[in-house]
């Protein structure tokens, strides 16, 4: 049952320590350049939210938790912006699920967690379907096949291999229901005050604010985009493809691409906060402002 006296205050203090605490984790593990990070990112937000999912008596807490702290997203000054926050409330959506469906207990925070932890496999395919469209499956199917003939391998055994690598971090995740069960109040804020020291530090490096239509270039031009357009313009030579079509599929995801993450960057969210706040979202909107308040204080201090 909803505990009536979490109020707003509370609930945007646990957004904000959501959103402070994924910038000093991970800052740590870019830092060391981890592999997979997004997927300790996501773990560590599941523990966030089931715990104060307990705390509220809401089973829908890790909905509202996880959309505040992806709208606080959006006001970093530099850094990406979509991706994360797609991945932080889509993510907060599949928790509440489990919850919303089994309840607050064990069962609901372990199904909860697995299908949060099954969105960081599903985000990148999605996102890269909507830039590449249906050529993007083609080309994985034709570089699948050619890797397998020239390494003899069956195309199953990476499936097998994916289906472990999901198999582990369901378990982990389902480790993490039982912990935010069973972990003490004092574990917890002992936990949070390390990572939010950590979170601190990298804030107070130095950062510009990005112009838009710089930032939503730079947020476009990365590592994984830049080595799976190599691979489409690969593809598209080796299966002799007419021009016209070769060329359109090349400018497509550069162009859809960078349309969506300028729109994300001209959002003015502080003026949607008020107008969430003075909507029929009092709730949420009033959370939005609390916890709009804390991180402007975190930064000023």
């Amino acid at each position: 049952m909803m505990n009536r006296k979490y109020s707003p205050d509370k609930t945007g203090r646990d957004a904000a320590v959501l959103s402070l605490i994924e910038v000093g984790l991970g800052a740590i593990l870019h830092g060391f350049k981890i592999p997979l990070s997004g997927n300790f990112l996501s773990l560590n937000q599941g523990f966030l939210i089931a715990r104060s999912s307990l705390r509220s008596g809401s089973r829908l807490q890790g909905i509202k938790v996880s959309n505040i702290a992806a709208l606080l997203k959006s006001l970093s000054p530099a850094g990406k912006k979509l991706t994360p926050m797609l991945a932080i409330a889509s993510q907060g959506v599949l928790f509440s699920l489990g919850t919303g469906v089994f309840g607050l207990n064990l069962i609901g925070l372990s199904v909860g967690m697995v299908l949060l932890a099954l969105w960081s496999f599903i985000q990148p395919v999605l996102i890269y379907y909507v830039f590449y469209g249906k050529a993007l499956l083609d080309m994985g199917d034709y570089f699948l096949k050619k890797f397998a003939e020239i390494f003899h391998f069956s195309p199953v055994n990476l499936v097998w291999v994916l289906l472990a690598i999901i198999m582990v971090k369901c378990i982990l995740a389902i480790g993490i229901a039982f912990c935010a069960v069973y972990i003490s109040d004092g574990t917890e804020d002992r936990y949070e005050k390390k990572l939010l020291k950590l979170s601190k530090t990298q804030r107070n490096r130095p950062s510009s604010v990005l112009n838009p239509i710089y930032g939503a270039a730079r947020d476009l031009i990365n590592p994984l985009f830049i080595v799976t357009f190599l691979l489409m313009a690969v593809f598209f030579v080796f299966v002799h493809s007419p021009n016209a079509m070769t060329v359109w599929a090349l400018i497509r995801p550069f162009a859809v691409g960078y349309l969506i993450f300028l729109f994300i960057r001209l959002i003015d969210f502080e003026r949607l906060f008020s107008r969430i706040e003075n909507s029929r979202w009092t709730y949420f909107g009033q959370s939005c402002r609390a916890a709009y308040r804390i991180l402007k204080n975190e930064k000023q201090s």
